[in-house]
């Protein structure tokens, strides 16, 4: 079934990035935390040859009444068109679909591998689990090139300092400030080791580029983690 939805808000919420509001108070459209669906944009004022339907992740936690995506913006006619069509304006969407959901035995920590915009489908999960009282470790390595560029970094931050389950670790890539206190360079296996001392009892999540999910895996499996244990989520041409 394809629902109709308007935009009601857009805000940028690190450098390059945006963040987009939609209404669904009049549909009963019901989610679990980290899926996403399809958006398609309808008589857009740009369109190219790569069409106008993009999968995105919703970032809001299940039970609210909008829909919340965020991307990397960069000169594509989607991102265009989405960035100035008025308020009202209504998009299309699909199901949702998905399988990267947080795991049932909170006995396992749930760890999270994660690169740039891949932080959304993370954000759901994250915001769910806040609502609950489910006592349960969960990590979060986000690797980004600079702290300007880190998507949610100021909530994430926030949480992480309210619930003493939650264990949020910035890697800086590029641009580190001479200040800085936290993680640098790529999420590796020192730097896991560092914050868990047992990987093969936990649940491995990678979410972001291709080429990062791919390495995440291999990080995982070099530390023991069984493939069942892995779960993955692609960010490709975003």
């Amino acid at each position: 079934m394809d629902y109709l939805i308007p935009l009601t808000a857009r805000r940028e919420i690190a450098e390059g990035t945006m963040e987009f509001t939609f209404d669904t108070g009049n549909i009963d459209y019901q989610f679990k935390a980290g899926q996403h669906t399809d958006f398609t944009l309808i008589d857009p004022p740009y369109t190219d040859a790569e069409g106008n339907i993009r999968t995105f992740s919703f970032v809001n936690k299940p039970g609210e009444k909008k829909l919340v995506i965020a991307t990397r913006m960069r000169d594509k006619a989607f991102k265009n068109s989405l960035k100035e069509v008025p308020f009202g304006t209504k998009v299309q969407i699909k199901e949702p679909m998905g399988r990267f959901t947080l795991h049932n035995d909170v006995s396992k920590p749930a760890v999270f591998l994660i690169g740039g915009i891949g932080i959304t489908p993370v954000m759901s999960i994250l915001g769910q689990w806040q609502t609950t009282n489910e006592k349960r470790d969960v990590l979060l390595f986000y690797a980004n090139k600079n702290q300007v560029t880190t998507a949610y970094y100021e909530e994430l931050a926030t949480m992480a300092k309210a619930n003493p389950n939650f264990h949020f670790i910035l890697a800086l890539t590029d641009q580190v400030p001479t200040d800085w206190q936290g993680e640098t360079g790529r999420i590796n296996e020192a730097m896991v080791r560092k914050y868990l001392t047992d990987p093969a009892q936990a649940i491995f999540y990678a979410s972001g580029p291709a080429v990062m999910v791919s390495a995440m895996v291999k990080l995982a499996e070099s530390l023991g983690v069984p493939e069942e244990q892995i779960k993955t989520e692609d960010f490709d041409g975003y």
